[in-house]
């Protein structure tokens, strides 16, 4: 049984990958937030200051690995399409 990919499917990768770079970038923006926040001089502030970003960060990164997932997912389905010739 051959399954082609829907016309839909390829529409839906460029969409996809906007979506997970801009998660990404993020993410990447609360861990270069929370190692700024560990360099702190100030004690108090600082691990209030890292419990909420660390509660932030695992929270986006939870987030980027189902849309890492999902976006893996539609690109595969392409790959294997064009691997059987009807790309």
């Amino acid at each position: 049984m051959s399954t082609v990919v829907e016309p839909s499917t390829e529409l839906e990768i460029p969409r996809k990958l906007g979506l997970l770079r801009t998660h990404a970038a993020t993410v990447r923006a609360l861990l270069d937030e929370l190692e700024r926040a560990t360099l702190s001089s100030d004690r108090s502030a600082r691990a209030d200051r890292q419990r909420l970003l660390a509660e932030q960060v695992a929270e986006e990164l939870a987030g980027l690995g189902w849309r890492m997932l999902d976006c893996a997912a539609v690109v595969s389905l392409l790959v294997a399409d064009l691997a059987r010739g009807h790309g």
